[in-house]
């Protein structure tokens, strides 16, 4: 259940990531950027399949839209992901 619970949830969001807008540490004024709305999600991995679509997701998606937070190095270990607000998570839980 915990492989095909992760394995649909990288698929939606890899689906997903066309709708994310870039993201900035400041604002056009300088001033920080507000963080409300998005999600910081953990994934642990519980087969290499899922360890190695983690480690492409990292490589391959722009971080400003899916920014890990830690490596997918190795099974059963946490994976952090902060997401886009506009990655709509309402369809993972």
């Amino acid at each position: 259940m915990r492989a095909a619970s992760l394995t649909c949830i990288i698929l939606f969001l890899s689906l997903s990531l066309h709708a994310a807008d870039s993201a900035k540490l400041s604002g056009d004024d300088g001033n920080p950027k507000d963080f409300s709305g998005y999600s910081l999600i953990e994934a642990i991995p519980n087969t290499e399949e899922n360890v190695d679509l983690l480690r492409y997701l990292d490589a391959k998606v722009d971080e400003e839209a899916m920014d890990f937070w830690s490596d997918p190095t190795t099974l059963d270990k946490p994976v952090e992901i902060l997401l886009h607000p506009e990655i709509n998570l309402s369809l993972i839980h």
